[in-house]
């Protein structure tokens, strides 16, 4: 997308830039900071340059942070994000846990679950509270063959200096309760 933005002329890119301020009538102030000469012999200061600009329109697109699903003993050691658990695999080529169990609201956890499954580890299943999980990455994850169980929720995690145990629970239809018995 970077490189079709380039090459448009009523389009100047700041990549290295940060919206520091959004006034009346779309007025914004963005701080850009330019990097310094790589040289090694030169030690130079980071320049920025600040840019006024007055826009026809603003979109405001502040990206997305994973935040965690909250449950009983969620702060055991080896609970972590399913965004983390993909870093520590891909970049730095590193299987954070054996068996894991993946519990989730939206599709990324099926992402994180085939790439772990693409790595040779083990998938216990991924918990989705949503009843109905409908995508393309749920459906890889079916022909791959693991296990999924939606409308549940991870209710505990048992274990001593990791995570041995968890006990997941069927929710009930309007999702604010679980019901049944543990599995």
């Amino acid at each position: 997308i970077a490189t079709s933005l380039e090459a448009m002329p009523e389009i100047t890119l700041l990549t290295r830039t940060t919206v520091t301020g959004y006034y009346e009538q779309n007025y914004l102030t963005l701080l850009e900071t330019s990097s310094p000469l790589l040289s090694k012999q030169v030690k130079q200061p980071i320049r920025q340059r600040l840019w006024k600009v007055r826009a026809k329109q603003v979109i405001l697109a502040t990206g997305a942070i994973e935040r965690p699903l909250v449950f009983a003993t969620n702060d055991r050691p080896g609970i972590m994000l399913s965004s983390a658990v993909r870093t520590y695999l891909n970049r730095y080529g590193v299987t954070p846990g054996q068996n894991p169990l993946i519990f989730t609201n939206n599709d990324d956890a099926y992402r994180t679950a085939i790439e772990l499954h693409k790595n040779n580890v083990k998938v216990v299943g991924i918990v989705d509270i949503r009843e109905f999980p409908k995508s393309k990455l749920y459906d890889m994850a079916q022909e791959l063959k693991i296990p999924v169980f939606p409308g549940y929720a991870v209710v505990a995690t048992k274990g001593y200096l990791r995570v041995r145990t968890a006990e997941i629970m069927k929710l009930t239809a309007d999702g604010s309760e679980v019901t049944g018995s543990t599995k």
